[in-house]
Order: structure tokens, then sequence, then C-alpha cells
């Protein structure tokens, strides 16, 4: 006879990809045994359940496949609520498998409404009713997540387990069928056709949801003349096209930045146009905006020109129903800039600048790169750090949340397919998941994890000096993360000095296995995007005002 356990885990094998992660614990340990000894699948056991969600989270950004994580019940859910809440904002297609406790169990300590817990973050929860539903229900979760491309955690009661399910119990087709194309209205081909006839510039702004799609894209920039950019989570979608002007919003270099502000058509398409991208009404605010998109819920209807459509469709309908423009003979190369460099005052410690120049001149082009927040690991391996291909920078701050990237770039890098992965977290986002160096090390994951170390929280550092208040909160006298990642089992050198950080340059482009480099900076320097970006801080009142003060950003 198959069990609800059986059931489980050959719906898992069938419909995720990649490792399993997880803390083990009775709630999901049979599932797990079963994947693993039956199905052949890798067991990634992490230190904390939050990491095993946020390594799932990056396996499933990079390699476009449904990941698993798994953790046992009560406070083995609760501990994953921030990084749920991340995945779920990045509308990452995962499932989190959460044993419950049973159902008659009520003098268990660990049990907790985990339909409530699950909540506030967004994610679905489903629960497996009973043997004769569990098909029925797993199937229904695994469509959840694939079509609607959200978390989703699929609980199971531990007294289930080894219940017997009915002999048809069938788990191998999730019914899921090829979206029909979606074509835009005539009136918004008229539309589009009234707003870029006499445009003067245009530009064609890719979002995540143009990814499949840009070739397309690519087609219709060339037919209008127009300039191509991408928002932050498409960056590296038009590498190597001459009229590239890189990431629009508040992480454009200057260069890209003008041209995207002087435009007066902008369309975008599968781009959510958020405050980021928009840079906080300093970008697209003056420019007549199309925006497109096949899910009629995302649509922006203030300002904008809606259009319901799939961005494939749109684009071939749009370059069959205009001429080609005059301005396709006209739009010439823009260079989407580079890294800043810097020279370094060693007396002090590096410059944040230098750092990730030279790290994006000594790592291969085509690495996967996972950032961490906070003004020394964003701000500028965001602006700086350049990707080949997208959805090869990950970024985990969806939720505003700092020490996620760790755990992510895990995720990352074993769904990289050998290319090489680089994650840059600050000091404090790496105390918060230091222990998940151990996982690194155990699994000899080929990471190379950049630690920006000011010693201080730096975005507060900053707004506090500029405040005039007393930095001391800040500042801390932190271990040294080499000496912690070598007791750990990850090699790592430490880096203070100009000649130091040139000398790594070589083992930085030959890592095949783990690698921490501890780079020391002088927290005295304020990244370019910082000085841009920051509300002038008179006092802490204003300062939380503009929700820019906390280190969850």
């Amino acid at each position: 006879m198959t069990t609800v356990a059986d059931l489980v885990a050959d719906a898992l094998d069938r419909h995720c990809a990649g490792p399993v992660f997880g803390v083990l614990g009775e709630g999901t340990l049979a599932i797990t045994d079963r994947l693993v000894h039956r199905h052949g699948r890798r067991a990634v056991a992490t230190a904390r359940e939050d990491g095993a969600v946020s390594m799932a989270d990056g396996y499933a950004r990079v390699s476009g496949e449904v990941a698993l994580a798994a953790v046992t019940h009560g406070p083995g859910l609760t501990n994953t609520v921030t990084a749920l809440t991340e995945a779920a904002r990045a509308r990452t297609p995962m499932v989190l498998l959460a044993g419950d406790t049973p159902v008659a169990a009520d003098g268990n300590p660990q049990k907790i409404d985990q339909a409530a817990v699950v909540a506030p973050t967004g994610a679905s929860f489903w629960r497996v009713r009973t043997p004769s539903s569990a098909a029925d229900d797993l199937v229904a979760a695994l469509r959840h997540t694939v079509l609607e491309r959200i978390p989703v955690v699929i609980d199971v009661p531990t007294d289930l387990l080894l219940e017997d399910v009915p002999a048809a119990a069938d788990v191998s087709d999730l019914g899921l069928v090829d979206p029909m194309p979606i074509a835009p209205s005539f009136a918004a081909v008229e539309a589009v056709r009234v707003a870029v006839e006499d445009a003067h510039h245009v530009v064609v702004l890719a979002g995540r949801g143009a990814i499949e799609s840009r070739d397309a894209v690519v087609a219709l920039a060339d037919h209008l003349g127009a300039h191509l950019a991408t928002t932050l989570l498409a960056k590296g979608l038009f590498t190597g096209e001459v009229d590239d002007v890189g990431v629009c919003g508040g992480f454009a270099t200057e260069m890209g930045h003008d041209v995207i502000r002087n435009a007066d058509v902008v369309l975008a398409l599968g781009a959510s146009l958020n405050r980021f991208t928009r840079d906080d009404g300093r970008l697209l605010d003056d420019a007549t905006v199309v925006h497109v998109d096949s899910d009629a819920r995302s649509l922006r209807t203030h300002g904008v020109v809606a259009v319901h459509a799939d961005v494939e469709t749109f684009c071939r309908v749009i370059v069959d129903a205009l001429p080609r423009s005059n301005r396709a003979e006209s739009v010439g190369s823009v260079a989407a800039g580079g890294p800043t460099r810097r020279r370094s005052d060693d007396a002090r410690g590096l410059d944040l600048h230098d750092v990730v120049a030279t790290l994006d001149a000594a790592l291969p082009e085509d690495r996967v790169v996972v950032v961490d927040g906070g003004h020394a690991a964003l701000s500028e391996p965001s602006r700086s750090m350049c990707v080949t291909t997208a959805g090869s920078f990950v970024f985990p701050l969806h939720f505003g949340s700092i020490g996620l990237s760790l755990s992510t770039a895990v995720g990352a890098a074993l769904a990289a397919n050998g290319r090489p992965t680089v994650c840059f977290v600050g000091d404090g986002g790496l105390l918060m998941s230091l222990a998940e160096l151990d996982t690194v090390a155990r699994e000899s994951i080929p990471l190379t994890i950049v630690v920006m170390n000011d010693q201080a929280y730096g975005w507060e550092y900053h707004q506090m000096a500029e405040a005039g208040i007393d930095t001391d909160l800040s500042t801390f006298d932190r271990p040294s993360f080499a000496a912690v990642s070598r007791a750990l089992g990850v090699d790592a050198v430490r880096v203070a000095t100009r000649a130091e950080l040139e000398r790594l340059t070589d083992r930085i482009g030959a890592a095949d296995r783990p690698l921490l480099v501890e780079a020391c900076l002088d927290r005295e320097v304020r990244t370019e995007w910082y000085a841009a970006h920051a509300a002038p801080a008179t006092a802490m009142g204003d300062l939380a005002a503009t929700g820019l003060t906390s280190n969850h950003i």
C-alpha cells in the first residue's frame, strides 16, 4: 500500500526541482527520508529553518523551477516567517513542506495555528486533510504555486503520514496547459501609435515578465528606434545590445539615468513600475508611460496607458502595425557605465567602490550576483556588479530585511550549473545568518562570500552623522570574520589594503569552492547611491518618517 508520506514524496519529487533544503524534525522526517532514499534527492541540512526557505528561494530564482524546503511543525514553521515573506513578495514558486502536530494533540507544546502563522506572509496555505483527499490536496497546492508564482506551505499532520491512501490516488499530472496568447486591443494599439509617432526619445523598459520574450523586445526597440532598459530584477537581459542603457531606477548609472529621464515615451513591458524603478518620482513621471502586462491585476491605472497583453504578442503586434521609425537609424550606443574606482586610503580601510570594481573585473563575466541590504552590501554592488543574463542578479530585499543573502546565495549557487556565484553581505547581515557558514562548509557550496565590513550599521551611521546624533549606537567592534569562517570550515582571507585586494584577484577568479573575503572598509565613505537617495536628516523623527532608517532595507 501507498501511505500519505509516500504520496507526498512522490508528488514533490515529480514537480519540484533541486535539493530538499531543511531542518530535520518529526513533522517531515518520513517524507524527507523517502525523497532521499527512494527518489535520490539531495538533502541540504540547514542550520536554521529560515535558511532553508531562503535557499529554496534562491534556487527557484536562478533555475526558474519550483524549489523545495521542509521544516517541522510549531517553532520550525515560525522560524521561517521573514524568509517566507520575502519569497512571497518576490513571487517565488516554491513549496515549504511543514509538518503539523496531530489533530488531537492539544497538550503538545509545539501546537500552533499554522494557517494563522502563514497568513500575514503572503504565502498560500494548503493542508492535506485526509488520506482520501491527499492526492487532490497536493495537486491543487502544486498547481497554485506554478500558476500564481507564489510560495505554498503544504501542511501535513503527523498522524496522517503512515495512513494508507486509495489505490487510485494520482499526483503525476497537474493539468497545466500553456496560456493562450493575449493580444492588445485595437484601441491599445492605436494608443501606442499616437504615443510614439511624435516622440523624440523612446525607451523600452523590460521587467521580469519580459525575460522569456527577450528577442521580441529587442526587435520592438529596434523597430521603434528606442533605447533598451531593464528593472533591477531583469538586470543583464540586454547585455551586449548596443542600445542597452542598463538598469532603470535608483541603481541606474549616471549615463543611463540621464537617457531614461529624457525619454518622452516609455514602453514598460512586464514591469511593476514600483517606486524603486521610478526612483521615487525622479524617473518616468514626465514621460508618457505605456504599461503592458498579461496580468490585468498588475497593471497600473493612474498616469499610464494600460495595455492588457502578454509581452511577446504585444511586441509582434506593434511591429506589424506601426511603420519603422526614422529614429531607428539614429539611436546610438550609450555606455551603461561600469564600477567606480577610487584610491583607497589604507590607513582608514578600503573604499567600497574599489572592492566592487576589483571583484567585478576579477570574476568571470558569466556570474551570479546576490546582494544583501544595508549601505555597503546593497548600493554599489547593485549598481556596478555586471551580469550577462537575466535572472543572474538576485535581490532578496522585497521585504527589506538584511541577513537573507547568504542562505539565498547557497540556493542560487546550487542552481547556477557551475557558474561562479558571489554574495555581498554586510557585517551585521552576516552575523544574523552566521550559522549557515556551517552549511556552506559541510555541503562544499561553490560560493564566494564578500563581507563588506565597516564595523557598523552603515546606513544608520551616515544618517545619524548627518543628523548630528552620536553615532556610537551604530558602530561595533566586530570579530574577525575570516577567523570565524575558517573555524567553521570555510576558507577565508582578510583584506585591508589596496595591495592585499589586488593580490586577491587570481584567487577570486579561480574559486570553485567556498571562499569568504572579509573586506575591511573605511566606514566614512558614502556611496553615490546613498548621497542621491538618503533623505535629509534633521531629527530622529524625520528619519523614521522616511522609512530609510532601519537596517532592514
